[in-house]
């Protein structure tokens, strides 16, 4: 028997939604678009059309208020997503949002407290977990040890480049010329005010890396170090930090260059050798993650994933998790994880000490429990 599809509303008409979200939820057998809201009404409109969208909406409470509307993809600016977010919980309706979930824990927990006080299931963006190289290199991680032996250091480097790698899909324009809404980020009250830009921007960009250094390697037990420093803009702000993973030491490093291609990978040394992943620019399209084992003895074994685009594979994981009553791979649970890394990071470099991470991921956890 044929399931019935999952009915969904979106939120949000901008670039990533257009470019990368409608489309990918339009292929979906198992998905049926049925209202687009957004503020600026003409670019809704004409979206609309362009999907075959029966309602197109000029606000969220007019979107939310559609008992047609099972679920939510909410495609904004981040920092609106835990405002908007509690909107559409509190409407008993399964949501998901981008990266991140919000810039400081605590406004994750009253997300994550409002969405299981209604039912709602919260998924969260980060489409390196769905690209197969990185599901491969995280299945080799955890075999590796039967014959590379004990992992002995890790580092995690992303200096990004040109992420659109000559993306040219056409992108409908606001025919009123609005611009989309914008608010404050809230950021932890501890976050000092000249750094606040720096926090936002390192916070928004390279929640990835860390939430991919915890899917391959899982929660560090602290911050060693950790060093931040500004760059040309929020952007550009170059983080060193050092984690501790009680066996081994992994390094994070980040910042932002001018460049034609992307220069992002993940390396994990063992004993006889190292597992390198090579993540491509995120639209560039079914390319996924290279992954490279260096055996010492053996030489090189070069894996080849199978060829699919992370975000594809990541809006239909949203659509069966629902169909199926699943939990998903980055539920907004293990998102809020990502959130307590970067304010040790914050901590650590404010204080210049050894922050510890794992004792409040694990009272997390019994909470969860």
């Amino acid at each position: 028997m044929t399931s019935k599809p999952v009915k969904v509303g979106v939120i949000g008409c901008g670039f990533l939604s257009q470019s990368v979200h409608l489309p990918n939820f339009a292929d979906l057998a198992g998905c049926r678009m049925v209202a687009l809201a957004d503020k600026r009404i003409g670019l809704t409109k004409k979206v609309a059309a362009q999907y075959g969208i029966p309602r197109a909406y000029s606000s969220i409470a007019e979107l939310l208020a559609d008992d047609e509307v099972e679920a939510v993809i909410m495609i904004v600016p981040y920092s609106l997503n835990p405002k908007l977010a509690m909107e559409v919980v509190k409407a008993k309706k399964h949501i998901f949002i981008e990266k991140p979930m919000a810039l400081c824990s605590q406004d994750a927990d009253k997300m994550l407290i409002e969405a299981g006080k209604n039912g709602s299931n919260l998924m969260v963006g980060y489409m390196r977990r769905f690209d197969t190289g990185c599901e491969e290199a995280k299945k080799l991680i955890e075999r590796a040890r039967s014959y590379l032996g004990e992992i002995t250091f890790a580092r995690v480097h992303n200096f990004t480049g040109d992420w659109r790698a000559g993306f040219s899909r056409k992108i409908a324009s606001d025919p009123a010329g609005e611009s989309a809404p914008e608010q404050a980020a809230n950021l932890p009250d501890f976050v000092a005010a000249k750094d606040k830009d720096v926090y936002n921007g390192t916070v928004g960009n390279f929640c990835h890396d860390i939430n991919l250094m915890r899917f391959l390697l899982g929660d560090p037990a602290a911050v060693r170090h950790c060093s931040i420093m500004e760059g040309k803009d929020m952007y550009t702000a170059r983080i060193a930090a050092i984690f501790d993973y009680v066996k081994f030491n992994a390094v994070f490093e980040t910042g932002g260059i001018q460049s034609e291609w992307w220069d992002e990978e993940v390396k994990v040394y063992f004993e006889k050798g190292w597992i390198e992943i090579k993540l491509p620019p995120p639209l560039l399209q079914n390319a996924p993650a290279r992954v490279t084992v260096h055996i010492n003895g053996k030489g090189i074994e070069q894996l080849a994933p199978k060829w699919s685009w992370s975000f594809q594979r990541e809006a239909d994981h949203f659509i069966a998790s629902i169909a199926k009553n699943q939990d998903f791979i980055s539920s907004g649970e293990d998102s809020r994880k990502d959130l307590l890394v970067f304010e040790a990071m914050y901590r650590s470099f404010s204080s210049n000490t050894r922050v510890e991470i794992r004792n409040q991921i694990m009272s997390m956890s019994r909470k969860e429990a």
